[in-house]
């Protein structure tokens, strides 16, 4: 039977590509719809919080202060002390709330037009793409920096404190520091700008090369954003039913509405913030409350982790070749790795620790350069055979037309095949090297520091300083990871998952 094929007609076609064009209309306005509810939400938050509480400053013993939106942007008073002035940066909050309030509503009235409108008649209030990029910026812009100003309450406040309102506070906080929390008012005023506005930014830059490029990027720190405001607000901590006054998970940033002018946020000569600790680390002394060198530190943990990604690698891909070539007896070879693959890093690290002196630095930067070498070699073994022996169809039989010699077929096919799986390879062992020299050093026996040393060592002194340490290694990760994919953006630039999309 043969096949029986469907032609449409010019009139049948254009009836199609209306329907496409009215739904588009009709989607448009939807979105729109949404978003305009969102605004006139956060409209009525901005109006009651004028007179209602969006932020509550206390000290969780004696002192308890509801802050309204009107007495921010006027100024605070305390027992008739005045504690701040008039406050620009909180009246710029409230006027881009407003520009994206009004913008938002322009946008909803042009695309409902626009969905209604009959076909062929004048675009009357119907807003050109140029104007629509614009007011998106700008509405976008407006909206993020009022969720920014609000988020960042604490520099907000300080800006017009006054010194006879810091002292009085510091005399009222002679124990216990004074933090600030969100209402329910605040927090949904800050999520409402929040979304609003990150969606008119993408929107505007959906159709840049800046956006085509970096659209993953933004995504995450949009999603990481939302992450540390939940974590710094102590909703993080109710989800998973944790004390916030307990220091097993700390605030990422400082609490302390009388010592934000330290980036530590010290508080009675502690630290109690996770990135206020990596500051002191990195920038303020040289060393913390064990003494231990920043510069030392990480020297030890990136040595052991950059030898043994290197020598991971270059091993791998030597036992990728082997199995590739030797076919009878490659796959044995290719299952020892994914059981070394398999093999706990927890009771790998212990191990290999144990081979060296407990006392000697060379024994330890073995320990740790043994078990990334291990890790990194069979993820690299896996995926390099696969690039060598997986082909294109017909790929072979190309070369053997060519007389191509197995040196040329393996120079000019196999290996420039293999490099898109040996940078695969290489991205997911900058992760994998990171956390086996990690785990080393967190078991390691010798008096030789590192990153997991210290982690291990402040885990019951100041817990904060060990989240602090676990930034810092995901930093370095980080670090290694982007090395990697720029090194691969040049290397195989021809393969198609690196040419840009137009």
């Amino acid at each position: 039977m043969s096949k029986q094929t469907t032609t449409y007609g010019r009139g049948e076609l254009l009836v199609v590509l209306d329907v496409n064009r009215q739904t588009r209309r009709v989607m448009a306005l939807l979105r729109t719809l949404f978003f305009a509810l969102i605004a006139i939400l956060v409209l009525i938050l901005v109006l009651t919080g004028l007179e209602r509480p969006i932020f509550q400053i206390t000290n969780d013993y004696e002192y308890t202060w509801n802050i309204t939106g009107g007495m921010l942007i006027s100024g605070l008073t305390l027992d008739g002390i005045p504690l701040t002035n008039f406050n620009p940066l909180a009246l710029l909050a409230y006027i881009g709330v407003g520009i994206a309030l009004v913008g938002t509503a322009v946008f909803f009235i042009a695309n409902l037009i626009h969905a209604v409108r009959a076909a062929g008649t004048p675009k009357l209030l119907v807003l050109d793409g140029k104007t629509r990029k614009v007011m998106k910026y700008l509405i976008g812009i407006s909206a993020t920096l009022a969720s920014l100003l609000f988020l960042f309450f604490e520099p907000v406040y300080r800006l017009t404190q006054t010194a006879q309102g810091s002292a009085y506070m510091e005399e009222l906080a002679a124990n216990y520091a004074f933090n600030c929390n969100p209402t329910g008012t605040g927090t949904l005023l800050m999520l409402g700008c929040f979304f609003v506005g990150t969606y008119y930014l993408c929107s505007a830059a959906g159709t840049t090369r800046f956006w085509e490029k970096h659209q993953g990027g933004c995504y995450l720190l949009g999603l990481v954003a939302l992450l540390l405001y939940f974590w710094q607000y102590g909703y993080l901590h109710a989800l998973f039913g944790i004390d916030p006054s307990t220091a097993s998970f700390p605030y990422p940033f400082p609490r302390a509405i009388n010592s934000f002018s330290k980036f530590t946020g010290s508080v009675k000569g502690s630290y109690n913030s996770v990135f206020g600790s990596l500051v002191q680390i990195f920038f303020i002394s040289a060393s913390t409350t064990l003494n231990d060198s920043i510069v030392y530190n990480a020297t030890t943990t990136l040595a052991g982790m950059l030898i043994g990604f290197v020598l991971g690698g270059a091993l791998g891909y030597a036992v990728s070749l082997v199995a590739a070539c030797c076919k009878n007896w490659g796959a044995g070879v290719l299952t020892i790795c994914s059981i070394l693959a398999a093999f706990p890093v927890v009771a790998l690290g212990p191990i290999v620790n144990h081979w060296f002196p407990s006392n000697s630095v060379a024994g330890s930067l073995a320990a740790k350069i043994i078990v990334v070498t291990i890790l990194c070699m069979a993820g690299m073994a896996v995926n390099a055979y696969k690039g060598l022996t997986v082909l294109k169809p017909f790929a072979m039989d190309l070369m053997d037309i060519c007389d191509a010699s197995a040196k040329q077929s393996f120079l000019l096919l196999r290996l420039p095949n293999s490099l898109p799986n040996v940078f695969t390879a290489l991205k997911i062992n900058s992760a994998t090297a990171l956390m086996g020299a990690f785990v080393c050093e967190f078991y390691s026996r010798s008096k030789t520091f590192g990153i997991g040393m210290m982690f291990n060592n402040y885990w019951d002194v100041a817990r904060y300083q060990s989240w602090a340490y676990i930034i810092m290694a995901i930093l370095f990760g980080l670090i290694l990871y982007l090395i990697v994919a720029a090194v691969e953006r040049r290397c195989i630039a021809w393969h198609p998952s690196m040419r840009k999309k137009h």
